[in-house]
Order: C-alpha cells, then sequence, then structure tokens
C-alpha cells in the first residue's frame, strides 16, 4: 500500500485532497442510461410478454443480490429492451427506506445478466465501459455510508424517494481504469474476509436466542428441578408437566383488558405513551413519551407496572414483541390497540405470565390459532382467556423467574459483546472503502496478489 504520491485539491468537500492523476466527475458522466424499473403482471397472466427475474429491494444484500426466492414476473417486450440487466448495470433504490435506514442503497446484480430486470421501487443505471462496476459499486456504497444521498431524498407520508437525477450529479473521484480494478479487487478481498466473520458472529447470536428460548421453555413448562417426576400434560405442544402443576386457563390466574388499579388519571396528569415501536423483541420498553392525559388519543390500549403486554397482531407477535411492565415513569401508559393485556392475579407471578408468553413455543401455538385475513391477523381475546397453563406454587414460579432473569442477563451481555464486535467490524469496512476510493490508501497490484493480513 503506498499513500505517499502527490496529491492534489480535489475541490469536493467529502473527498478533499486526492491522488495526481484521479479526476474528479459527476456519477451521471460516467452513465449512458438510466431507466426505471417494471413490476409487470403475474407470470401465469395472459398478458404478451415474457417471464424474467424482477429484482426486489427486498432482495438486496449488502453490495449484492441474494440469489434464493426470486420474484417471476411476466413483462412486457417492449419494456424489456431498455431494462435487461448487463455487466454494466448497477441497481439503485429510489423508493423505500424506513425511520432507521435511507433510500438509495446501490446494489450490484452480477449474477443476473441479461436474466432479470429491477422493480419498480429501483433504477436501473448502466455505466461506461471505460469504468470498472465493481469499483463503482464501492463508490456508490460510500456515498450511502455517509449519507450523502440525504439531501436528495424526499418524503411524503413515511415513504422516502430518492431524486435519481440530482443524486447523480453528486461529485465523485474516477483514478485511472487499472487503478479502479486494483481497488476494486482489493476491496472484495478484505470485504470478504471481514463479511466471513461478521456472519460468524450473527449465527453466534442466533444460537444464543435459540438456547435462551430453549432456557425459558423448559423453565415454564419443567421446572427448575430436573428429578421431579414428569407426567402428561395433554396439550401437545407443552408435552409433560412436572407432576403436582396445577391446571388452569389463563382467564382463571389473569385478567384480560384490566381497568384502572387506582383513580382515573386527571386532565392534566402525564401519562407514558408506547406504540409497538416503543416495545422490543426482548422485551425492552422505551417508555420517555409523556403526555398529558387530556391530549392522549381515545382507544389506545392502558396498562400500568405489573402488567403484562403481548402484542396480537402478525408478524410482531410472532418476533416476540411484548413486555413486563415495570419502571414506567407515570401510574398509567396508552399503548397501541394491538397489545392485549394481562394482569395476574395472586396465583401467578407476573413476570413469569411473561416468560410464559414470550416463549417460540406458546407463540406458535397463538399463530396456529389466530384469525383474520392473511397479513391482518390477529391473537384473539378468547384463545388467551381459554388457553391451558400449568403452574406450580407461587413461591417456586419466583424461584424460576429469578433464574430465568439472571440466565437473560447473562446471555443478553454475551449477545450485547458479539453485537458491538460486528459493530465495530462494520464501522472499520466502510472506513476502509472510503479511505480507498477517495485515495486516502493507495491500492495497487501487488496489494491484490499478496493480499493484506486482517488486523487482530
Amino acid at each position: 500500500m503506498t499513500d505517499n504520491k502527490a496529491m492534489q485539491e480535489s475541490e469536493v468537500e467529502w473527498v478533499g485532497i486526492i491522488p495526481q492523476g484521479w479526476h474528479v466527475d459527476r456519477i451521471k458522466d460516467k452513465t449512458t442510461s438510466v431507466v426505471g424499473g417494471d413490476w409487470g403482471d403475474e407470470p401465469d397472466s395472459e398478458s404478451m410478454g415474457e417471464n424474467v427475474i424482477v429484482l426486489r429491494v427486498a432482495d438486496i444484500q449488502d453490495r449484492y443480490f441474494k440469489s434464493d426466492n426470486l420474484t417471476i414476473r411476466k413483462i412486457k417486450y417492449s419494456s424489456l429492451i431498455n431494462r435487461l440487466i448487463n455487466k454494466q448495470t448497477i441497481l439503485l433504490e429510489k423508493s423505500g427506506g424506513g425511520e432507521k435506514q435511507l433510500v438509495g442503497r446501490a446494489a450490484l446484480p452480477k449474477n443476473f445478466l441479461s436474466k432479470a430486470i429491477c422493480s419498480n421501487f429501483m433504477a436501473k443505471i448502466d455505466f461506461q465501459a471505460i469504468v470498472d462496476i465493481e469499483y463503482v459499486n464501492f463508490l456508490l456504497s460510500s456515498l450511502y455510508f455517509q449519507n450523502l444521498n440525504y439531501p436528495h431524498i424526499q418524503q411524503t407520508t413515511g415513504i422516502q424517494s430518492l431524486n435519481v437525477t440530482n443524486y447523480l450529479t453528486t461529485k465523485v473521484l474516477f483514478p485511472p481504469l487499472y487503478e479502479q480494478q486494483a481497488i476494486a479487487q482489493y476491496l472484495d478481498q478484505r470485504c470478504g474476509k471481514l463479511d466471513a466473520i461478521i456472519a460468524i458472529k450473527q449465527q453466534q447470536i442466533k444460537t444464543l436466542d435459540a438456547l435462551h428460548q430453549s432456557i425459558i421453555f423448559n423453565a415454564v413448562t419443567k421446572g427448575l428441578d430436573d428429578s421431579v417426576l414428569l407426567v402428561d400434560s395433554g396439550v401437545e405442544w407443552l408435552g409433560d408437566i412436572p407432576q403436582g402443576w396445577k391446571q388452569y386457563r389463563i382467564k382463571d390466574v389473569a385478567e384480560l383488558s384490566p381497568n384502572y388499579s387506582e383513580n382515573k388519571p386527571e386532565p392534566d396528569e402525564l401519562c407514558s405513551v408506547i406504540p409497538m415501536e416503543s416495545v422490543s423483541v426482548k422485551g425492552d420498553i422505551d417508555a420517555s413519551n409523556l403526555e398529558q392525559y387530556e391530549n392522549i388519543t381515545n382507544g389506545l390500549t392502558f396498562f400500568e407496572n405489573g402488567d403484562v403486554i403481548f402484542a396480537k397482531i402478525t408478524p410482531c407477535m410472532e418476533n416476540g414483541k411484548g413486555a413486563y411492565v415495570a419502571n414506567i415513569p407515570t401510574r398509567y401508559a396508552f399503548g397501541s390497540t394491538e397489545f392485549h393485556v394481562l394482569r395476574s392475579g395472586y396465583k401467578l407471578n407476573g413476570k413469569f405470565l411473561y416468560y410464559y408468553t414470550y416463549n417460540n413455543a406458546f407463540r406458535d401455538y397463538a399463530a396456529v390459532n389466530m384469525t383474520g385475513a392473511a397479513g391482518q391477523k390477529r391473537v384473539s381475546t378468547n384463545f388467551l382467556k381459554y388457553t391451558i397453563i400449568y403452574l406450580p406454587d407461587i413461591g417456586e414460579q419466583q424461584r424460576i423467574v429469578v433464574h430465568l432473569d439472571q440466565e437473560t442477563q447473562c446471555l443478553n451481555a454475551l449477545k450485547q459483546n458479539l453485537c458491538q464486535q460486528i459493530n465495530i467490524l462494520e464501522a472499520y469496512k466502510k472506513a476502509l472503502i472510503y479511505e480507498c476510493v477517495t485515495g486516502k490508501k493507495r491500492v495497487n497490484t501487488n496489494d491484490v496478489r499478496t493480499g493484506i493480513k486482517l488486523p487482530d
């Protein structure tokens, strides 16, 4: 890696000084065409056209496109002419995004030459043969990492739209072609190693999640004493349960949709407002949003400390949305209408009920019994009321809760450590790409041939 070559001012604010021989151009100056995608018709429709792969925004996987679960659509022949992917194509997300993710990701469809087009939520951009398309892919990724697409985003009714024409006027750097190729190969080599390490750590997190679920299921359905005699519960999803545990319906030991435990809030009393997005799949609650009671929308779901909330709608329910409500800074909270609220009675520990309803086996059973149309299915109140629950005495429930709290804390710490490692690796990857495409780090063919050992 050689960093001591002559440098020059670039006149591009996000780049600064660049190597001699590198040129500044607008992205559009290196393109040959820009065309929007097409969604076409169902593949078995009677309309004229050809069935082809249509790559969607959901198919983007880092800098490329995944090759499983692809969508086939029938596209009119006239629409295919300018839309088929070729070896100099980059696809750019022009509509979508979300609260935590800006629109504007670019990805290289290198495995789909002449076999696919993109959906109407993306733009197909063809580049001149004088640029290396892999280099361009890394270059556009670096722009996205630095939010340089943000000034060109318009947002209406929650949907972000990227003004592609304006975005393509962004000034970027193009080194000589041989150096573009060296940079692309070097970054592909280095980022591939980083991605492999990240994938291993992500799999470790999934393994910890599976272990967590197993620990919860065994504790709330088998108890903590491995020597206890187990008997058939008669409930398929529960399996065997400890002898002596008593059978109840949830409605026998918990109140659904309970009322205020104290006086109704005063008009000027502060209450917590907790929408669905403020509850994590790990049971954490963001209760920082406070409103006076008189300003809170009618019809929201009421709950308070000590209650259990359980997401009723798909896919929030399956994903684990729910919580044991604790440490709410106000007497009362109001949340999404898509929460069921349960308040345990004297025979049931509230935190035990949360763990019971959080475990995957219970949620799988609830999913099978959902009602409603596809995409809008919900867990009914009657399902919760009449579902069978087996309980040990209240003392053992408390011991189980303490055990699960400790195990959860330990596993969460391990997962947090892995997440921090992933964040560091992702940040290093982004910095590496930026430094290479701006000439802060120089790459030559020797770097690609020999490779460079990753830092410890």
